[in-house]
């Protein structure tokens, strides 16, 4: 499991009235029991979810029983207001209707959330977890207008365990976090504690929690890709099998996209590419193998795709245009510019990101530019390598890597993050050029 920051209490005062009010208790745990014992259409669908967690004999205590529940609602359909409103098949259905037809409106998380984990015994937390990418929280500037995300945890055995509710774009698993909520202060507020019932009346009667987020690493955040290319010279065509794994934040951040689903609106378009996307792509599939639900989140798809016409050639030689089969994860040379930038380059995560790739030609080929895909670099910021090797005269290997080693890099050094983006790039725009034998 990721190590964790040291935590600290800190007890309330007019910096976190704020949060308090929005999101912290306000009845008392007598009141909370009776709640959840009225017989109204909601409770009693939430009483009818928490029986069918309860009946597994293999949840013997709330740690298992927060895991099945966050796995029990990701199986979910996410819908929002708006997905409801302009689709008839949902139209006239009432709160308590949704958790009956396995769909979990995204828009009403707190009050789903507040209302399952109020049945676990374990005390519960409301957290904010501010955004990284914008802000470093600092407990002497917590205010309102702070851009965070808010979500759930668990202090089991003196860890913090975090529950993100499902969006339209993902489902998290238990104790993760996109790159973004990682390696932050988080505010913790307890919920299901016996609370003063006046929320003006907080001095002294509890705590909030500061404590860092756990931290993905180098080893566990990689995405590979390998799979045979079988090239058809006569009808220029190819056809891909292969595999994609993904592990860390690839998995996270992609999981989602490689079934064709919505991807995360906030990362940056370089993360939404696929060699599948080509334009002229003539089938597609992509099959989830396995996933896992423990960090790092293992999950693999098997991947198949045809692509008709690929360039038909100049100078009576054949050409393929390999731009879209190394997709990696990294900005433009034109946004890293060691001539005019002038602050601090921070990657999303720490890296690996391989592809490797068997080209199968149908008849005996010579490819006439190994030497153009030779490329090393290796700096303090990362390593970036990629070969091409003929086997036999129907027989090459590719392989492709990026490696980013560094959490930030100063902007008297940008130009180690620079070169790396201009040989990806001459990666990119080579073609392969080849001659029938």
């Amino acid at each position: 499991m990721r190590a964790c920051f040291l935590q600290s209490k800190i007890g309330f005062d007019n910096r976190y009235k704020w949060y308090y009010q929005r999101i912290g208790f306000k009845q008392s745990k007598g009141y909370l029991e009776n709640h959840k014992s009225k017989n109204t259409d909601a409770q009693i669908g939430y009483r009818k979810f928490w029986i069918e967690i309860n009946q597994d004999s293999t949840l013997t205590n709330d740690f298992n029983k927060i895991i099945a529940l966050q796995n029990k609602l990701n199986s979910y359909t996410p819908l929002d207001y708006r997905s409801v409103k302009y689709n008839p098949k949902y139209n006239g259905l009432f709160f308590e209707d949704y958790l009956e037809k396995k769909i979990f409106r995204v828009d009403y998380s707190r009050d789903i959330y507040f209302n399952l984990l109020l049945r676990i015994d374990s005390v519960y937390f409301n957290v904010v977890i501010p955004d990284r990418r914008l802000i470093k929280f600092s407990t002497s500037i917590a205010s309102s207008q702070t851009p965070h995300y808010e979500g759930y945890a668990f202090k089991i055995n003196n860890t913090f365990y975090y529950l993100l509710p499902p969006t339209k774009y993902a489902a998290y698993h238990t104790n993760e976090l996109p790159f973004y909520m990682e390696n932050q202060h988080v505010l913790h507020i307890p919920q299901n504690l016996n609370p003063p019932i006046d929320c003006d009346d907080y001095n002294n009667k509890a705590n909030i929690i500061f404590q860092g987020t756990p931290l993905s690493n180098l080893a566990d955040n990689y995405r590979q890709i390998i799979g045979r290319i079988n090239i058809n010279v006569t009808q220029k065509s190819l056809a891909y099998n292969g595999k994609v794994m993904l592990n860390g934040q690839f998995s996270t951040l992609l999981r989602n996209f490689y079934q064709n689903k919505l991807i995360d609106p906030s990362i940056s378009q370089t993360y939404s590419i696929r060699m599948s996307d080509d334009a002229s792509l003539k089938s597609t599939k992509y099959q989830l193998l396995k996933t896992s639900s423990d960090y790092p989140f293992k999950t693999s798809f098997s991947a198949n795709y045809e692509i008709e016409n690929f360039d038909k050639g100049i100078t009576g030689n054949g050409v393929i245009t390999l731009k879209k089969w190394f997709h990696f994860v990294h900005p433009k040379s034109a946004f890293i510019n060691s001539k005019s930038r002038l602050f601090t380059y921070v990657p999303d995560f720490l890296c690996s990101d391989k592809f490797k790739y068997q080209l199968v030609f149908d008849k005996p080929v010579e490819v006439l530019n190994l030497n153009d895909y030779s490329i090393d670099i290796s700096n303090e910021y990362g390593i970036f390598h990629s070969v091409l090797v003929k086997i036999d005269d129907t027989n090459y290997a590719f392989d492709a890597v990026l490696q980013v080693n560094k959490e930030t890099v100063d902007a008297y050094n940008i130009l180690w993050v620079e070169d790396i983006s201009k040989a990806i790039e001459k990666l990119q725009s080579t073609v392969l050029i080849f001659k029938q034998l």
